[in-house]
């Protein structure tokens, strides 16, 4: 009888790690991408970019940084290399 219970609660615990990097790896990239006129990969690029310069800081503010980073060579030069490949029009 324990054996089972503790089978319960691996495949429990399996089911939510695998839900939560479904969401926070695919999904929230994918929404934020459309909302901030990124791309999908772009917005993880930066999350990593980001982190690994400035920490957890970089983490938090990544995304609004590089919609802000975008904003402004789009500004700049509205046929920059940099900004088409950033923005996800």
């Amino acid at each position: 009888m324990q054996s089972g219970f503790s089978f319960l609660w691996l495949i429990f615990a399996l089911l939510i790690v695998a839900t939560q990097m479904l969401i926070g790896n695919i999904i929230e990239p994918k929404l934020q991408g459309v909302q901030l006129n990124l791309t999908p990969i772009m917005v993880l690029v930066s999350l990593i970019f980001w982190g690994w310069l400035w920490g957890i800081v970089g983490m938090l503010i990544c995304v609004p940084l590089t919609s802000a980073i975008n904003i402004i060579l789009k500004q700049v030069a509205p046929n920059n290399f940099i900004s088409t490949l950033i923005s996800s029009e």
